[in-house]
């Protein structure tokens, strides 16, 4: 297997909540998200992996875009999502700490959060990052971006894009885990016998994004100009490691590099 390196890994929040609909925490959500991550942190020597990273979403709490819909928070919307993803982050670093794994917790650069039981969350910087990896702490960042009209999708790749500006002799793997099991030709749960890619570029997608909308156009635009590949899966149907095979296929790799996109077999 080849080094995966850095392993960037933007969760999707409704594992949390498994088993109510995507809403809130549930035990057992909670129990088989740290499950996952304590499995990956324990193969971390035989993947060969250089850093876990994790980017929280926040669809088992709040989505700035049906606040919007409702009349909500127009204001603060995006900040009430960011602080969301916190919440998520919590709840994952106190699941890990009771499993033994040592993690350490980060906020969004332009962010600042102080508690009374957290003490101070320090904002993103790569070196402390950097350093959590190197103390073999799983790396957990709440806040996505930390500005306004952002997606955790796209956080997750400016964290990894950031990563490789500052390290470049560490190969760097982005993982979005979602609730579709990868790229499809046509929306799989809708159209009968919609193909899954096994491998598409970012390219492609970007020039007909309204068919290709699983990824967000930020993400996508990230990865055309680092070169940077993104691995799209269904997160509740796979472990971590088995994404990580590269014999396996699951989901669909995308590209950052132009190629010809192929199904899957």
């Amino acid at each position: 297997m080849s080094a995966p390196g850095a392993v960037f890994y933007k969760s999707s929040g409704e594992l949390l909540a498994e088993g109510n609909g995507g809403c809130g925490w549930t035990p057992q959500g909670v129990t088989s998200y740290a499950d996952k991550l304590a499995r990956l942190y324990r193969q971390r020597e035989q993947l060969n992996l250089q850093g876990i990273i994790t980017v929280s979403g926040a669809g088992n709490r709040v989505r700035g875009d049906e606040l919007a819909e409702q009349g909500l928070a127009p204001k603060y919307k995006d900040a009430i999502g960011r602080l969301a993803t916190l919440e998520n982050v919590l709840m994952i670093a106190d699941a890990l700490e009771a499993r033994r794994i040592p993690c350490e917790l980060f906020v969004a650069p332009p962010m600042r959060f102080t508690d009374l039981t957290t003490g101070e969350i320090p904002p993103y910087q790569h070196g402390l990052a950097r350093k959590a990896v190197e103390d073999d702490k799983v790396v957990l960042i709440g806040g996505g971006k930390g500005t306004d009209g952002n997606t955790t999708d796209g956080a997750v790749m400016w964290y990894a894009q950031n990563h490789r500006e500052n390290d470049t002799a560490t190969p760097v793997t982005v993982l979005k885990g979602t609730k579709i099991d990868g790229v499809y030709d046509g929306d799989p749960s809708k159209t009968a016998g919609a193909r899954r890619y096994a491998e598409i570029s970012a390219h492609t997608m970007l020039e007909d994004y309204d068919r290709f909308r699983v990824v967000d156009r930020e993400s996508l635009e990230i990865a055309t100009a680092s070169g940077l590949r993104l691995y799209v899966y269904r997160d509740a149907a796979h472990d971590i490691a088995e994404v990580l095979n590269p014999g396996a296929e699951v989901g669909t790799v995308i590209h950052g590099k132009p190629i010809e996109a192929r199904f899957a077999a």
